[in-house]
C-alpha cells in the first residue's frame, strides 16, 4: 500500500462502541433475540483500537463487533473495567490492512436467557482497513460446561493478505482437554466466504500460548506444544499442517558460559517468554531460563537495592521441613527493568561450603475464582467481589482474594490483575 500504519488503543470516545443487551431471551440461546442497545457499556474510560495512517495523518476508528447471531455475538461487550480494553490488538499485516486481536462480545449468559454487554466473554476479530468491516472469527461449542455456548478465542498473527490467521481457543484455560488452551488456525474459504477453523496437532498449552509467530504469506507458524517448539508448515496439496518439532529443551543443556554454581545443579533450561522466527522458519529465537536446586550449607539470605545498600529483606532459617537451616524470602514483589541484589551467605563467618540459589516466580491464581470448573463465567468475577467485600464464599471452594498472590489483601491491584487475566492478559 506504500504506506505506513500504526494501530494503538484510544479512549472510547467520539465515536462510543456501544453492546447490546436482552432479557427473556426464547427459546433459550434464539439467535435471534430482541435486542437493545446498550447506553453505557462498554463504557467511556474503556479502550477500543483506531489506526493512524503516515501518509494522510489521519485516525480511524476499529469500531465494534457487528451482530453475528449463529456465533452467538451481539456487539461489542465491556472488558469489566473502567479502564480495561474492550478490544485489544495482537497483530496487524505488513501492509497495514488487516489488524487481528481479542474483543469483549454481548453475548448469551450461562442459561441463554439474556445477552449482556458486560459478560466477560471474548473472541478473536479480523478488522480490513479496506472495507471498514470487523469480521468476528468462528470459535467451536464447548464439550465439557456450558455446551451452548462458544469457546473463547484469541488471535495471535496474520497473513499479510488477512486470509491466514494464527491464535488460539480458550486461551488462558490449562490443561490438554477440548475446552482448555489450544493453538489453532483461521483460514479463509473461498467457496463460503468464511473463515475456517482447525486445531494444529501437539498446539495444546498449559498458560497463555501467545508465544507463536507466523510469516507473511500465512505458510509457517512456529509455537510452543507439548512435545516443545514446533514448526507447522502448511501442505496446500493435502490441505494440513505438517509438523516438525524442533526442540523440547535446549543444546547444551548448561552452555559453557553458565557459572559453576548453575551448571552443578544440572537442571536442563526452561523456554519461556516470546518466539519470533525469519521467514521461513529456519531460525527460531527465543527467551531461556536457568533455575538452581537444593543445597544442605546453612545460609543467611537478603535482599537489597545494590552492593552494601538497603536491605528490603533478609531471612535466616527458614524452619520449614527440608529446609529447616536454609533460607527462604517469598512475596516480594519485583518490577521489570528494575534491578535487585541477592546476597547469600553461611551463618557465620568461620563456615563456608557452596551451594545453590532457587528463584521462584509465583503466578496468579486462576480466573475460575469460586472453584465450580467453570470459567470464564460471570459468576466468578460477581462472587470475586462478593468475597472481597466480606461475604462467604457461595461454593465452598473459593480461592483467596489474594490474586495476584504478593502477599497484600484487599487492595486494588488483585482486581485489576484478575480483570486483566481474565481478559488474556499476563500475570504481572
Amino acid at each position: 500500500m506504500g504506506s505506513s500504519w500504526l494501530v494503538g488503543a484510544f479512549a472510547n470516545t467520539a465515536p462510543s462502541v456501544r453492546g447490546n443487551t436482552a432479557t427473556g431471551v426464547s427459546p433459550a440461546f434464539n439467535p435471534s433475540p430482541t435486542l437493545v442497545a446498550s447506553t453505557t457499556l462498554p463504557g467511556d474510560a474503556e479502550f477500543g483500537l483506531r489506526r493512524w495512517s503516515a501518509a494522510t495523518n489521519t485516525i480511524t476508528s476499529l469500531g465494534g463487533l457487528p451482530i453475528v447471531g449463529s456465533l452467538g455475538v451481539f456487539g461489542s461487550g465491556s472488558s469489566g473495567q473502567p479502564s480495561g480494553s474492550f478490544l485489544s490488538g495482537h497483530g496487524i499485516s505488513s501492509t497495514g490492512r488487516f489488524t487481528t486481536g481479542l474483543a469483549y462480545v454481548s453475548t448469551f449468559n450461562n442459561a441463554g436467557t439474556s445477552v449482556s454487554a458486560n459478560s466477560f466473554r471474548w473472541r478473536p476479530f479480523l478488522w480490513d482497513g479496506n472495507s471498514a468491516t470487523m469480521t468476528v472469527l468462528p470459535t467451536p461449542f464447548r464439550t465439557t460446561s456450558n455446551t451452548s455456548l462458544r469457546r473463547t478465542g484469541n488471535a495471535y498473527a496474520l497473513s499479510t493478505d488477512g486470509s491466514v490467521v494464527v491464535g488460539a481457543t480458550e486461551h488462558n484455560v490449562g490443561g490438554t482437554g477440548d475446552d482448555s488452551a489450544r493453538l489453532c488456525v483461521w483460514r479463509f474459504n473461498l467457496g463460503t466466504g468464511t473463515y475456517d477453523l482447525t486445531y494444529l496437532d501437539d498446539g495444546a498449552a498449559s498458560s497463555t500460548p501467545s508465544s507463536v509467530a507466523m510469516n507473511a504469506a500465512g505458510t509457517v507458524i512456529v509455537g510452543r506444544g507439548v512435545s516443545g517448539v514446533n514448526r507447522w508448515v502448511w501442505n496446500a496439496g493435502t490441505s494440513t499442517w505438517a509438523r516438525t518439532t524442533l526442540f523440547s529443551t535446549l543444546t547444551p543443556a548448561q552452555p559453557s558460559w553458565l557459572p559453576a554454581a548453575v551448571t552443578s545443579c544440572g537442571v536442563p533450561a526452561n523456554l519461556g517468554g516470546v518466539l519470533a522466527m525469519n521467514d521461513d522458519g529456519s531460525v527460531v529465537v527465543g527467551q531461556a531460563s536457568w533455575s538452581t536446586c537444593g543445597t544442605t550449607l546453612n545460609t543467611v539470605l537478603s535482599v537489597v537495592d545494590g552492593c552494601g545498600g538497603f536491605e528490603f529483606g533478609c531471612n535466616d532459617n527458614a524452619g520449614i521441613t527440608g529446609c529447616s537451616n536454609q533460607s527462604i524470602i517469598d512475596n516480594y514483589m519485583v518490577m521489570a527493568n528494575t534491578p535487585i541484589f541477592i546476597r547469600v551467605g553461611a551463618n557465620s563467618a568461620s563456615v563456608t561450603g557452596s551451594g545453590n540459589l532457587t528463584i521462584d516466580v509465583l503466578g496468579c491464581d486462576t480466573i475460575d475464582f469460586n472453584g465450580n470448573g467453570v470459567f470464564p463465567e460471570d459468576q466468578d468475577v460477581i462472587d470475586f467481589f462478593n468475597v472481597l467485600a466480606g461475604a462467604a464464599c457461595p461454593t465452598g471452594t473459593c480461592q483467596d482474594i489474594d490474586f495476584n498472590n504478593n502477599g497484600v489483601f484487599p487492595e486494588d491491584q488483585d482486581v485489576i490483575d484478575f480483570f486483566n487475566v481474565l481478559a488474556g492478559g499476563q500475570c504481572p
